[in-house]
């Protein structure tokens, strides 16, 4: 009886503690952000009117970011982030804007 009473006093403690863990309310809040940048990115160029100067700087924007998440610990988001950057990048590059709407479905 005692053992039992032991045993399930450590159960609880286990369930408190598991409980007292933070916990992501939403997976790949990151992921998600990084997908907002894009569209913003996306869509600024389209409402400068896909000027050289709007894509250029768009360009600049996302190689920066893929080199800020490249000194960064590789997790599986930040890999899926640099992905969608990497994804953005060469829509700009190949002027393919209606792949735009494969982003926005993410």
């Amino acid at each position: 009886m005692e053992e039992f009473a032991e045993k399930l006093k450590q159960d609880l403690g286990e369930l408190e503690k598991d409980e007292e863990a933070p916990k992501e309310t939403v997976p790949f809040k990151g992921l998600m952000n990084a997908k907002l940048e894009v569209l913003s990115i996306l869509n600024g160029i389209e409402f400068a009117g896909f000027s050289e100067e709007a894509k250029r700087k768009a360009i600049e924007k996302l190689n920066s970011r893929i080199a800020e998440l490249s000194r960064e610990r590789l997790t599986l988001e930040n890999l899926q982030r640099l992905g969608l950057y990497a994804f953005a990048l060469e829509i700009i590059k190949t002027r393919n804007f209606e792949r735009l709407k494969e982003v926005e479905r993410l």
